[in-house]
């Protein structure tokens, strides 16, 4: 309501008139106040309180398997690039694959460590890593076998003169091949991984963390003298020397976590996500507007070699780190203080995808293989349509997701039945064995 305007007069007679005030209802201003503080306690209540297990990083690590799966499958466009980037953003899913693999591994052993010392991390780090040259071998054969007997577009015009020559190069990770380079990386990565909790064990981190950027640094200078730690054929994209600085830094972070995180919860959530909000919304603008305006700093007015400079995603660049680390945090806040209703609305689908996110990556080989090969054969398809490259993509996702939901109870099932038949043959072994028993105790 609005009070009315008051009148005075000053000292010379003159009379003022003050401005009507507006007034609220004592009523009105309690229901208002009371509805403010249950929007925030309904909101306080939706924030991720925490567990044995961080779900936050299964659910970006989820999200980052789908982004990969739908970036590779389908061709243009597609309305899911809209969410996932299509590999044409600033940065793009591998990124946040690697990292996370280097936080998670950095989590798990700094527990390891500290439960049963440096040793045995180090034993454990080196058979994680020997699983992974097994699964990265048998993938890396298994997709080319695949390709050539579907002849995709990838082996198109491919002959292989000497098999035994290429075969001992993928055996001893000096040949990469499409989508398995980034196993091979990973590979490569873990095996070294031990020496890295060394220098974490004796307080080392800046020098870990001083050399992982200092070789970052000098690939981005000389790249070709800068090949750790060996050439490696057909790898166009992920360069151990420029995408290790992804996994060491995530290492590093995930090793101190709890320091980190401490040092964390000082920061205001509402002001520091609404900066990084701002920041997003900033870089989703530029690269809107990225050629052109890249193209008023270069000399030609071409941006294309700026652009390369900036985000070239093979040599990883320093634009490229930026963006991800700003939408990283970003994402990680988002979740933070929303998970209740993201988890009940997409928890069920991205935590298996990101809790077995190496079981989908391997299937999404095959599947991508068979898709490319059968689906341009479908009678009216055209992978120039939108609404059609998009149910494709949904339909491999949610085969992928259908393998990672699956195979945990397959192997339950399998578990069950070996011990229904253990405990099956067990009597009848002992009834074969006692007739044996018996002859030997006479013989004596």
């Amino acid at each position: 309501m609005v009070a009315p305007p008051q009148t005075s007069s000053d000292a010379t007679g003159t009379t003022r008139y003050t401005p009507a005030a507006l007034t609220i209802p004592h009523a009105f201003a309690d229901r208002l106040q009371a509805g403010f503080t249950r929007v925030a306690e309904i909101v306080g209540g939706w924030r991720y309180t925490g567990g044995k297990r961080d779900l936050r990083i299964d659910f970006l690590r989820g999200f980052a398997v789908l982004a990969m799966v739908a970036d590779h499958l389908g061709g243009e466009p597609s309305w899911l690039y809209n969410i996932t980037g299509g590999n044409r953003f600033l940065f793009s899913a591998a990124e946040g694959f690697v990292f996370i693999s280097g936080l998670v591994m950095g989590i798990v052993y700094a527990g390891i460590i500290a439960r049963q010392g440096i040793g045995p991390a180090m034993w454990k780090a080196l058979r994680r890593a020997g699983s992974l040259y097994m699964l990265t071998v048998v993938l890396t054969f298994a997709f080319i076998s695949v390709s050539y007997m579907l002849h995709l577009p990838w082996v198109a015009g491919v002959t292989i003169t000497d098999p035994v020559t290429r075969a001992i190069e993928r055996l001893t990770l000096h040949r990469a091949f499409y989508l398995t380079d980034v196993l091979l990386m990973y590979t490569l990565l873990v095996a070294v991984a031990p020496l890295a909790f060394i220098l974490l064990v004796n307080k080392r981190t800046p020098a870990l963390l001083a050399g992982s950027w200092l070789l970052w640094g000098l690939y981005q200078r000389w790249p070709d003298q800068v090949t750790v730690p060996w050439t490696i054929e057909d790898n166009s994209v992920f360069h151990l020397a420029a995408w290790q600085v992804l996994f060491f830094t995530g290492l590093v972070i995930g090793y101190h976590r709890e320091r980190i995180a401490a040092w964390a919860r000082r920061i205001p959530m509402a002001p520091y996500l609404t900066i990084l909000t701002l920041l997003c919304a900033g870089l989703i603008e530029f690269h809107r507007y990225s050629a052109k305006l890249l193209g008023h700093f270069s000399p030609d007015g071409d941006p294309t070699v700026l652009t390369a400079r900036l985000f070239d995603k093979g040599d990883v660049r320093i634009g490229r780190l930026i963006a991800f680390a700003i939408f990283f945090q970003f994402f990680l806040a988002l979740v933070t203080v929303a998970w209740h209703p993201l988890h009940t609305a997409l928890g069920w689908f991205l935590l298996p995808l990101g809790q077995s996110a190496l079981l989908a990556y391997g299937t999404h080989l095959f599947v991508i293989a068979f898709f490319t090969h059968y689906v341009m054969h479908i009678p009216g398809f055209r992978n120039t349509s939108a609404l059609q490259n998009t149910v494709v993509q949904v339909a491999g996702i949610s085969i992928i997701f259908l393998v990672v939901w699956v195979t945990p109870a397959l192997k339950q099932v399998a578990t069950t039945t070996r011990a229904t038949i253990g405990a099956i043959v067990a009597p009848s072994q002992q009834v074969l064995a006692t007739p044996q028993r018996i002859a030997a105790r006479r013989e004596r």
